[in-house]
């Protein structure tokens, strides 16, 4: 368990109107989602779950997850009203009273929400983890044929981005 150790999952934006576009992609994420929130609740790790104000609440599969691992290990919700987790304050001044160095990300919008929350993070000093299965959502081929390519690589040469997240597990 040490690889993980100083770890924290951050949740982000998996709320329904953030879903209804590119539904079957995003809808893959989930059992991956609830794999990793029981693999942190086991393992003490802390789960942060990002919503974006006037979004709703986090989807029930996911909340009923984190309902159940809230006996097992710390859980916290932050709210935003920009892609940027960090936009928040209180999210840097929790992960440094919890001593985190690194973050698994997960969620929707992984080319702009996760993407920036992720540029934050790395400003920040934190080490970033993240996987295909872990994040979706990007612009569409159509409206920017490169955008997908660009944001992996851009995950890949400033954090550990693999296919599946059991790799860092």
């Amino acid at each position: 368990m040490k690889k993980l150790n100083k770890t924290a999952l951050l949740l982000i934006d998996m709320q329904s109107p953030f879903l209804e576009r590119e539904l079957s992609s995003k809808l893959k994420l989930i059992p991956h989602q609830i794999v990793l929130i029981r693999h942190c609740a086991e393992n003490c790790i802390p789960i942060i779950v990002i919503e974006f104000n006037g979004e709703g609440k986090t989807i029930f599969p996911l909340s009923k997850e984190l309902s159940k691992a809230s006996s097992r290990t710390d859980i916290y919700t932050f709210k935003k009203d920009m892609d940027d987790a960090f936009e928040n304050r209180e999210l840097q001044k929790k992960l440094q009273i919890l001593g985190i160095k690194k973050l698994i990300l997960t969620g929707i919008n992984a080319g702009h929400c996760v993407h920036a929350t992720a540029i934050s993070a790395s400003r920040l000093g934190y080490k970033i983890l993240t996987s295909e299965n872990l994040i979706a959502g990007y612009i569409p081929d159509g409206i920017d044929k490169n955008h997908k390519e660009r944001v992996v690589l851009w995950y890949k040469q400033n954090g550990k981005y693999v296919k599946d997240y059991k790799e860092f597990l």
